[in-house]
């Protein structure tokens, strides 16, 4: 198992701490959504710190029920652009901690269905290689057509989804 980083509980349920990985190390904020618009929807968004300032949303976690039916578990989720392929992880009490509010996010091993970072159109692609080369010269070769001319409509204001880290210590594991 490979522990990737450490939370902690906080009165308000949000989880604070730190991921440790090849494209993103820093501090990170599990905030619990208060309002699920669906049953599917995740139960926590998760953020990290960027690097010249500022918050990003870099995944989400959701609980669930174990297969045995004993007990709950959270599932996260991290993908943000810098990723080739989404990592899963679970979060688990920390090996050796009796403190219940420390948790370890334990990555895990994509299983067949999950994105792997493997191009799913390869096969396609080598198969239709003659095709789509005929296809793509013939574009080429064809006069341009000319583009419709943009439409004028109004732009709507962002919503605001700010995040503010908190700015307490991450207790020492």
């Amino acid at each position: 198992m490979a522990t990737i980083g450490t939370l902690h509980r906080r009165a308000d349920l949000s989880l604070v701490g730190s991921l440790s990985m090849k494209s993103y190390s820093g501090r990170t904020l599990f905030r619990p959504v208060s309002d699920k618009p669906t049953e599917a929807a995740p139960d926590y968004r998760i953020f990290g710190e960027a690097d010249r300032g500022g918050v990003f949303e870099m995944g989400a976690a959701w609980i669930k029920t174990r297969a045995d039916g004993n007990g709950t578990f959270i599932s996260v989720k991290i993908d943000f652009p810098e990723l080739s392929a989404p990592v899963y992880a679970t979060l688990g009490q920390m090996a050796g901690q009796d403190d219940p509010d420390v948790l370890s996010v334990i990555w895990n091993r994509p299983t067949e269905g999950r994105a792997t970072g493997v191009d799913p159109f390869a096969a396609l692609t080598a198969r239709n290689a003659g095709a789509a080369a005929s296809t793509l010269d013939a574009l080429l070769e064809a006069p341009a057509e000319t583009a419709p001319a943009p439409s004028r409509r109004r732009r709507s204001a962002p919503a605001d989804h700010s995040v503010a880290m908190p700015d307490d210590d991450i207790p020492a594991v």
